[in-house]
């Protein structure tokens, strides 16, 4: 089960922009068969997650300097801006499965959120922020205005 996972991760890494989005789709509809999830295969998910949010860290496209006949001259780089995009996607991907098969109180899963919080790709920094919120404080519309309020309420407690 953990391989199907597995090779649907790396594809998503690999492939052109035109497959990914059928990866996409097809991780998403493998999302039920984990949930809820086996006992026996949560170490080996919680790892091949951790590897999928880690091992395939931020990476930015850069310009690189070519050569040409005129001298050096500064071009982006196409193909590593495509790498940083598949990239970004199997990160925003291993976050989305952490956020959703782990329970709340499962640490590996705040790690790899709390870690990817900070990534420079507003997809993969808004999931891990998703990681990060309790469940059901999530889908509560004016949940920022909540908070604020949260928030005045613990001034006056404190003051």
């Amino acid at each position: 089960m953990v391989t199907l996972l597995e090779r649907c991760l790396h594809a998503l890494a690999v492939e052109p922009a035109t497959v990914r989005l059928a990866v996409q789709e097809a991780l998403s509809t493998l999302q039920p068969l984990y949930s809820p999830l086996p006992p026996e295969i949560a170490p080996a998910l919680q790892a091949l997650l951790d590897k999928a949010a880690g091992a395939v860290g931020p990476r930015l496209a850069r310009s690189r300097a070519q050569a040409t006949p005129y001298g050096r001259m500064r071009r982006p780089c196409t193909h590593g801006a495509a790498m940083a995009q598949a990239h970004a996607a199997v990160r925003a991907t291993a976050l989305r499965y952490g956020n959703t098969l782990f329970p709340f109180d499962d640490v590996a899963a705040r790690v790899r959120a709390l870690r990817l919080a900070g990534d420079p790709v507003a997809e993969v920094a808004e999931e891990a922020r998703n990681g990060l919120v309790f469940p059901h404080r999530r889908d509560t519309p004016g949940m920022r205005h909540g908070r604020l309020r949260q928030m005045q309420v613990v001034r006056v407690l404190t003051a």
